[in-house]
């Protein structure tokens, strides 16, 4: 028993010393010098990562509008995190404006959508760009995509026809909020079609398969027709046919930010959404998906509302669970830059180690710039002073050494089922033997036993919301890790 007890230990230190590594300080974010990533402060600006020149190394796209300025700036990744600025770039100069990559015309490189406002023309305007090979981009000319302005957009394929469809949010030519769905060919040619998605300005679009059919399903947030704040979600009826969910329990919304990510593993899409409710507060309200697309606020966990803010998900410790990244302008007006690490059971802890540069009216992302294996965070936005920041932050985490797969058996041996359970959780074994122990994640053991060749064992998990280890030993002492959850 001790010794299988210290085998225990071993796997379970190995688990809870990856989850409290930040606690522990050991994840840290060392800020480059701005002589060394060479990349322009951006106000209020936008950004996006992608691989535009093949070399499997992340390059960034950024807007941005700063004052009497502004620009739509590229630059290319050497593989180390150094950027360097592409000259002569096509791309519009618009203040307010995002920037979004996509496929659009299936040749397997990155495109560039832009929105934002024309100071020439006075008004909202969408330019799309096609990348012709090595980054090298184009101007679409012939394609007729209305321009939108306090804008969002986002890429699907919402008809299920393997290509990307567009959705674009903002305000028209006469000062009215759109939303405008575009279906496409395949080639990159998009045709308007009629939708009964509401229109919303300053606010966020996210596609998201929330009921499990695989198809995409749509949130958004924003200011509507009567300039009140508005969260509404669309289940995808198939080919693009959207349906608006009555009854729904998201809090109205605008400047807001909306993305979704499983933060609790259970296989299903949650959603955080930011921004300013009709009272005037700010709120950053984290949402639980059942599996069915019906949502509840998670009541475990605390994040600080902002508006004018930016989300990004993503597993900066390497626990193998998602990590929130929230930026923006708070209820008291500061700017500010938040890293909350995911403790699992749905509670976020903010690390108040993790010093960033506060910003509001920007955005945020993770990618391995360095090609290291870690994220790393790049920042973009308005300081409270009102200058422009654009800050990149790379990851002192050693990936390799503790990202470490759990080993498992072969379905075809033993199978541990379902997983996340509503309480019960069966073992079966078809040609395994050997023992089983299961304990929580305080290392007190729930229960133990053998395992013989067609043996089903049925385990209760008590606690909602709670992860446990499932630890088996086959007869020639091979151990094998599985981590069950309960909803």
């Amino acid at each position: 028993m001790r010794k299988y007890f210290i085998s225990y230990i071993c796997i379970f230190s190995l688990l809870v010393g990856i989850r409290q590594l930040a606690s522990a300080q050991n994840l840290s974010f060392e800020k480059v010098p701005k002589n060394t990533h060479g990349l322009v402060s951006s106000a209020e600006s936008s950004l996006a990562f992608a691989d535009i020149n093949g070399d499997k190394s992340p390059d960034l796209l950024i807007s941005s509008y700063n004052g009497e300025d502004c620009s739509i700036q590229l630059y290319q990744n050497n593989g180390s995190g150094k950027f360097t600025k592409v000259n002569h770039a096509p791309f519009a100069q618009l203040s307010r404006s995002k920037v979004v990559f996509a496929d659009v015309d299936g040749d397997q490189d990155q495109d560039v959508l832009l929105i934002g406002f024309d100071r020439k023309t006075f008004g909202g305007v969408t330019k799309l760009y096609i990348n012709q090979g090595q980054g090298r981009f184009v101007e679409d000319k012939n394609v007729a995509l209305q321009g939108v302005d306090f804008g969002a957009a986002a890429f699907a394929d919402v008809d299920n026809d393997q290509d990307q469809d567009l959705l674009l949010t903002g305000i028209n030519q006469q000062m009215s909020p759109v939303a405008l769905l575009y279906l496409n060919d395949g080639k990159g040619r998009f045709q308007a079609v009629n939708t009964s998605i509401a229109g919303v300005l300053r606010g966020a679009v996210a596609f998201r398969d929330v009921n499990g059919d695989q198809l995409p399903d749509l949130l958004v947030t924003g200011g509507n027709a009567a300039y009140q704040p508005t969260a509404q979600l669309y289940i995808n009826q198939n080919y693009g046919h959207f349906k608006a969910v009555k009854n729904q329990i998201f809090i109205g919304l605008q400047r807001s930010s909306a993305a979704f990510a499983d933060i609790d593993g259970d296989q299903d899409a949650d959603v955080l959404i930011t921004g300013l409710d009709k009272q005037g507060k700010t709120q950053s309200i984290l949402y639980e998906n059942d599996g069915l697309g019906d949502f509840r606020p998670v009541q475990t966990t605390s994040l600080k509302g902002v508006k004018d803010g930016a989300i990004a998900f993503g597993d900066v410790d390497g626990d193998q669970d998602l990590d929130i990244l929230i930026t923006g302008i708070g209820q008291d007006g500061k700017a500010t830059t938040m890293l909350y690490k995911n403790q699992g059971n749905k509670q976020f802890e903010l690390l108040p180690q993790a010093s960033f540069s506060g910003v509001g009216a920007g955005a945020v992302a993770f990618a391995d710039v360095d090609q290291d294996k870690d994220l790393d965070i790049m920042i973009t936005g308005k300081s409270t002073q009102q200058l422009g920041t654009a800050q990149l932050y790379k990851n002192g985490l050693d990936f390799k050494q503790i990202n470490q797969p759990l080993k498992r058996l072969p379905e075809s041996q033993l199978k541990v089922y379902p997983n996340p359970s509503y309480g019960q959780v069966f073992l079966e074994a078809t040609d395994f033997t050997g023992s089983y122990q299961l304990l929580d994640l305080n290392g007190k053991q729930i229960s133990t036993g053998k395992i013989d060749p067609a043996t089903k064992i049925t385990f209760s998990l008590k606690k909602a919301n709670q992860i446990y280890l499932l630890n088996i030993q086959d007869a020639q002492g091979q151990k094998y890790t599985y981590k069950v959850m309960r909803k």
